[in-house]
């Protein structure tokens, strides 16, 4: 079973969305309030396991980043990019709609990247060079090189190339 999509008009009955701090404030008190909550109060709380935002409206829970942009667009997207990776900062500025592949684009580095940029390795048997790669759909190789610096620049290239979010 999907969940309810709320509407706008939905939406802007229950809470308000202040876009310059990201916060959510309650309009009215839900029958599911157990007391504590009053009128003007923020809203959500932050999930611990993937750092998201939730809000939950008639007993129903919401990501708050995707409320947004209901509130603000009357849009509910599959995919929405937090600009500055920070998942708990939906202060409108930072959100944006977009594809899954754009969104994968706007990824940090991995635990275990060990030269401190993504997409550029040590050049597996040739530990005095370095590889580069961007992409996941198809990796695109772009070459074995004899610093450090240029296989950096090769990535920061292939970014601007690719249009990856800077």
């Amino acid at each position: 079973m999907s969940k309810k999509i709320l509407t706008q008009a939905e939406l802007k009955e229950q809470l308000h969305y202040n876009p310059i701090t990201g916060v959510f404030t309650r309009l009215k008190l839900s029958k599911f309030n157990d007391g504590k909550q009053q009128i003007g109060d923020a809203v959500g709380y932050t999930c611990s396991i993937h750092g998201y935002v939730k809000i939950r409206i008639l007993g129903v829970q919401y990501p708050a980043h995707k409320l947004a942009f209901v509130y603000m667009l009357d849009d509910y997207p599959k995919e929405i990019d937090h600009k500055d990776r920070v998942r708990n900062n939906n202060v409108w500025s930072n959100l944006r709609k977009v594809t899954r592949a754009e969104n994968m684009t706007n990824k940090g580095k991995y635990q275990n990247n060990k030269s401190g940029v993504t997409g550029v390795m040590v050049s597996g048997k040739f530990k005095n060079r370095w590889r580069a790669v961007i992409g996941t759909n198809p990796r695109v190789y772009l070459g074995r090189f004899d610093s450090f610096f240029e296989a950096v620049c090769a990535r920061k290239a292939a970014e601007a190339k690719y249009g990856y979010y800077k």
